[in-house]
């Protein structure tokens, strides 16, 4: 059973509860991430507004198509920094420092690698099928460091080992990062909507989104909501894939990491750096600098005069924003809320109607892989309609037994789902698996529940092993503050995180927070400190663990 869970790899919540701990840990990393992406997205949310708004000319369109490959490039570089960064302090190792003298080399091998992702990963989302595995590969190749003899193409080779490993655990980690990212797309989307309605009825600003309605949701917009969506969603992706190649190399290379027990970052300040660089790429807008048109003289001819004016009307300045269509006179009288509601109906008509054609064309598809019955040539009365019939019945077997193959796959899917599951519930209960080793630092206090510690306490404090049962104790109230839902454990976690998380949600029980605290500090003292483990002292924690005066 252990092996079967070694292959599937760690567990996708753990892995993403992880990853959100080691991007909350360092926040000058996430800056790293911010400032290489930002000139990117400013740049290519630039573009989109000026090819969509503007009629630029074909020369102005290649430009800005030069300098947006060149921005993802850099950003390719950057984010190669980024996650690297990431698998050093997953390592326990000093941050390496940006290599400006490699930079060129680098950009080079960032467009040989992550330019064939630009066309494939959106193909590859279409075809839906092998998107997990391209999608990971590109990735992973950002994280994988090319620390191997064969360089780059070692690093490729290995990174596509990373891609291909443990794919239930990818498809699993992109449904729940796909959930996420549309919700928070969901609510970006909603706040821009509906903020400068709230701000025009409540504090009379007027602004130019009250007069656009629905009008709102152009191509822009959307786009500018998905780009926002990504720049926060994206840092998670990065460290989910920086982990599941700290993992999938650890199989082979043994990498033996430990998270360390009490760790302070000075999260205020490093998070203020964020803030401020992020602020900074903002503030990087394109300068425009155009040349004052010479005065026209009075007595220049109607000609040039018009020439000049066809000049000076052809410049950006004079380019007008292209303005919504005015409303019907029957819309212009209704509240919002009418048309509000009367959208959403319209809406859920349409998607009714889009359900009612994707099953009408499935069910024509079915229809297309039975053979039809040709035409007899013959009357009824000569024999001629019995193929119709055998058709008939043909065609109803078939229906037949495609209903069974669904029904047998549904049972066998349902069936693998409790078998994976059982044997969380057999290591619960505590009868089935051997005892865990409490000499073993990977010891989680997940393993067993906290009758099955207390147990193996009694066994150690019998056989003479005082700190062993120590340990077991301790273990034994982790276990127990989880039954009691006051915390949620995890391998990443570390006692001192434990205690902050007993603080936040069992603020109004002191006592439980005060007597956690002391039993810390004195497990501490004996399991990684000279403290010796006192009879006295375990044989009372256990009385008061069992609820005895």
């Amino acid at each position: 059973m252990a092996a079967r869970d070694h292959d599937a790899g760690p567990p996708v919540i753990e892995l993403l509860e992880e990853a959100v701990h080691l991007l909350r840990s360092q926040p000058g990393d996430v800056a790293v991430y911010y400032l290489a992406t930002g000139p990117f997205a400013l740049g290519f949310l630039y573009f989109w507004g000026y090819v969509s708004w503007f009629d630029p000319s074909d020369g102005a369109i290649a430009w800005g198509a030069i300098l947006l490959v060149v921005l993802f490039g850099l950003m390719k570089v950057g984010q190669r920094h980024f996650v690297q960064r990431l698998l050093a302090r997953r390592l326990e190792r000093e941050p390496p420092a940006f290599a400006w003298r490699r930079l060129p080399a680098n950009l080079a091998t960032q467009f040989r690698v992550q330019g064939p992702g630009v066309v494939a990963v959106p193909l590859m989302l279409v075809a839906t099928i092998p998107f997990g595995w391209i999608y990971a590969y590109f990735q992973s190749a950002l994280a994988v460091p090319e620390d191997g003899p064969d360089g780059a193409a070692g690093a490729r080779r290995e990174a596509w080992k990373m891609a291909i490993l443990w794919p239930g655990q990818n498809h699993r980690g992109l449904l729940i990062i796909t959930v996420l990212w549309l919700a928070v797309f969901e609510n970006i989307a909603i706040a821009f909507y509906f903020l400068p309605a709230l701000g025009t009825r409540l504090l009379g600003l007027h602004t130019i989104f009250e007069h656009s309605g629905w009008m709102l949701l152009n191509t822009t917009f959307l786009f500018l909501m998905a780009s926002l969506t990504h720049l926060l969603v994206d840092p998670l992706v990065k460290a989910f894939y920086v982990l599941r190649v700290f993992y999938g190399r650890s199989r082979r290379r043994g990498d033996e990491v430990r998270v360390a027990l009490a760790r302070e970052p000075k999260t205020w300040r490093r998070a203020a750096i964020a803030v401020l660089l992020l602020a900074c790429t903002a503030g990087l807008a394109p300068a425009r600098l155009r040349a004052a048109e010479p005065p026209v003289p009075a007595a220049t001819p109607t000609a040039e005069l018009d020439r000049a004016l066809d000049r000076a009307l052809a410049q950006p300045d004079f380019r007008w924003r292209l303005r919504p269509m005015p409303l019907p006179a029957e819309h212009q009288h209704k509240g919002m809320l009418a048309e509000f509601f009367e959208s959403a109906a319209d809406t859920l008509t349409e998607m009714c109607r889009a359900v009612g054609r994707s099953i009408g064309r499935f069910v024509d598809w079915l229809n297309g892989l039975m053979p039809k019955a040709k035409e007899p040539a013959l009357p009824a009365s000569a024999g001629g309609g019995g193929s119709t019939e055998w058709m008939v019945v043909l065609q109803m077997v078939a229906y037949a037994l495609l209903s069974i193959v669904v029904v047998v796959l549904v049972v066998v899917a349902l069936n693998i789902f409790r078998l994976r599951r059982q044997p969380m519930m057999t290591a619960s209960a505590g009868g089935v698996e051997e005892a865990p080793d409490l000499r073993d630092e990977n010891v989680q206090a997940s393993r067993l529940p906290a009758d099955g510690w207390l147990d193996l306490a009694r066994q150690q404090m019998a056989a003479g092993e005082w700190r062993l049962a120590l340990r077991a104790l301790f273990l034994a109230t982790l276990a127990r503050l989880a039954e009691q839902q006051l915390l949620t454990l995890a391998r990443h976690k570390t006692n001192l995180e434990y205690e902050r998380e007993l603080r936040r949600r069992a603020h109004s029980r002191v006592e439980i927070v005060t007597d956690f605290h002391g039993r810390r500090r004195s497990f501490e003292e004996v399991w990684y400190g000279r403290q010796p483990a006192l009879a006295a002292e375990v044989s009372g924690w256990l009385a008061k663990l069992e609820g005895k005066p």
